[in-house]
């Protein structure tokens, strides 16, 4: 285990023996595991990062997060769904503990971190971080804080080193981590879920037909979207589609039913959602004709 230690970190190979067995079964250890779990640390060492960053030169403070929904007059649906999500976790892993499943309760506040928190919140709120408007400034840097904040009590049994740390430079009460008062779990935004759902699977078609078409990353595209019934959830979620998607805001086209409809263009159908990207603008159509040429005769 020493030697594991050294090379890896005491966090990640304690993360590994939590969440690497299942009540009544024995596990074989992978180092590979214990990798992966260090990988972990340096993703949550990276986001807490960014977020003092972001904090650390507007005197921000902890009184900031008293009140957390008198602080966001008008929360923005990022803000709303990462909020629900997190209580939703702060409930299921509650209940995980006091079942003594822990196994359970590490993977899924591993998948909200990096899959929500992470890969989405954190990208997400840098429109408004970048933005000229102080009010949205604001409320995306209590949001970042408060959900931070939360989920590191939570993931602080199975990682009690780099969450100390971290917890440490954000605003807080008390002398350390171990004795704050373990989060209770708000509301749940079942609306909020739902719309942001719909907004990560278009988005998450559109980056697959990116990779597809081997579209440089930092090339952005032109779209047009016929959005029917979300309608009005897209047009005031335009912002978020151009930047996670990597969307030309300028030849984003959003209308509820496009009468006639392009050629040349690759079709993607998310719920009701129909989503034309103009080859065009994704690949040189004369090598693309020949690249497909060429698949046929072998086949």
């Amino acid at each position: 285990p020493l030697v594991v230690m050294e090379q890896h970190g005491t966090d990640a190979l304690r993360f590994t023996l939590l969440t690497g067995s299942t009540p009544g079964t024995d596990m074989k250890l992978s180092l590979e595991r214990v990798e992966a779990s260090r990988n972990f640390a340096n993703k949550i060492w990276n986001a807490a990062r960014f977020v003092i960053s972001n904090i650390s030169d507007v005197g921000f403070r902890i009184s900031d997060l008293t009140d957390l929904q008198s602080a966001i007059a008008n929360p923005q649906l990022p803000d709303r769904w990462i909020l629900s999500r997190h209580n939703r976790l702060v409930a299921d892993v509650t209940r995980l503990f006091d079942d003594y499943n822990f196994g359970e309760a590490g993977r899924q506040i591993y998948d909200f971190l990096w899959g929500e928190y992470c890969d989405w919140f954190i990208e997400i709120s840098k429109i408004r971080l970048y933005g000229e408007h102080d009010e949205a400034k604001e409320a995306a840097r209590q949001v970042l804080v408060y959900v931070l904040d939360r989920t590191m009590r939570l993931l602080h049994p199975f990682m009690p080193f780099v969450t100390e740390e971290i917890w440490q430079h954000l605003p807080h009460e008390g002398e350390a981590l171990i004795v704050a008062p373990w989060p209770e779990a708000g509301p749940v935004d079942e609306a909020a879920e739902a719309e942001m759902a719909l907004i990560m699977e278009i988005v998450r078609a559109i980056r697959n037909a990116r990779a597809e078409y081997k579209v440089e990353p930092g090339q952005c595209i032109e779209a047009i979207i016929a959005a029917g019934e979300e309608y009005e959830l897209l047009s005031s979620q335009k912002d978020v589609l151009t930047t996670t998607a990597r969307l030309d805001a300028e030849k984003l086209y959003l209308a509820r039913t496009v009468g006639e409809k392009p050629t040349q263009a690759l079709v993607l159908v998310v719920g009701g959602v129909e989503i034309y990207l103009p080859l065009a603008g994704m690949v040189d159509l004369t090598k693309e004709r020949q690249r497909l040429t060429m698949e046929i005769e072998e086949v």
